[in-house]
């Protein structure tokens, strides 16, 4: 005679072996359907660990080889040259066909004397005015300031660079400028393979080129008697741009500075700046 047992459940009377109720359905869960249970759950909780790892992912610390060859026996023209990105002039036979200012002086029929200069004024750039290096000259030796702009549009409304100059000094004008407006000043294409150095210890306001114009080393730099507020700005192109500047500072007080052999250029204005030895 089968034994009957009541389902925990539903309180009917089931056979004694009877593991699922057929009445209300419920009752001890097989073995198989343990295992699809199990499964539901290590999809739902792996699911949730890619959806956080997705979301907060894991810091990864990346690895910058800080090794660099750095060829430290060139010359001053070569330093701004490959600075600058400036390929050689190509020979060409007349100036009407350059392209740049590197052309210019490359052309057969380039002179000191014949070379182009711009004064106040806004040009055109690779229309009225080539790019390249230009030598900076203050026209009005008793006032001492002039003014270069470089702009990215044709109505200046998009300047790139603003510069006062209260001392003789260069600027690179880049193939992708549009107009270039100078203001107290002439500017003279010079090539840089041209270049000749011409080391002083002592330098007031300007532009000066390195291993051109002044050597590395450490300096003293004072404001100038009735300057006010100096300024400097150490240089990696003398194009202007503010990322160009490699370290500036205004100051009232003398103070020593370090210029590098990597440095392309330094800008002064109010100030003095002596060699120390």
């Amino acid at each position: 005679m089968t034994k009957i047992k009541h389902c925990k459940y539903c309180n009917s009377q089931i056979p004694d072996n009877t593991q699922i109720c057929p009445y209300c359905g419920c009752g001890k869960i097989k073995h198989f359907d343990k295992l699809w249970v199990w499964a539901i759950i290590f999809l739902v909780v792996a699911s949730i660990v890619i959806s956080l790892a997705i979301i907060y992912p894991y810091p990864v610390t990346k690895t910058v080889s800080t090794t660099a060859s750095v060829k430290t026996n060139i010359n001053a023209a070569e330093k701004i040259k490959a600075i600058e990105d400036i390929e050689a002039a190509p020979k060409i036979k007349n100036a009407e066909d350059a392209k740049s200012t590197e052309d210019v002086m490359a052309t057969k029929d380039a002179t000191k004397d014949t070379m182009p200069k711009y004064d106040d004024g806004e040009y055109l750039v690779g229309k009225d005015i080539l790019a390249g290096l230009y030598k900076v000259t203050l026209m009005n030796t008793n006032s001492k300031i002039g003014y270069v702009e470089r702009a990215a549009s044709a109505d200046m409304s998009t300047i790139l660079a603003n510069i006062t100059y209260t001392g003789d000094g260069y600027i690179k004008i880049k193939s992708t400028d549009a107009v270039v407006k100078l203001s107290g000043v002439v500017i003279t294409p010079i090539h840089y393979t041209n270049l000749t150095p011409n080391i002083k210890n002592e330098v007031g306001s300007g532009t000066y080129l390195i291993g051109i114009d002044i050597n590395p080393g450490t300096y003293k730099i004072e404001p100038t008697a009735g300057s006010g507020k100096a300024y400097y700005a150490r240089l990696s192109s003398v194009s202007m741009d503010e990322n160009d500047i490699i370290k500036y500072e205004f100051f009232k007080n003398t103070e020593t500075i370090t210029i590098l052999p990597t440095d392309v250029a330094i800008h002064i204005q109010g100030a003095k700046l002596t060699l120390q030895k």
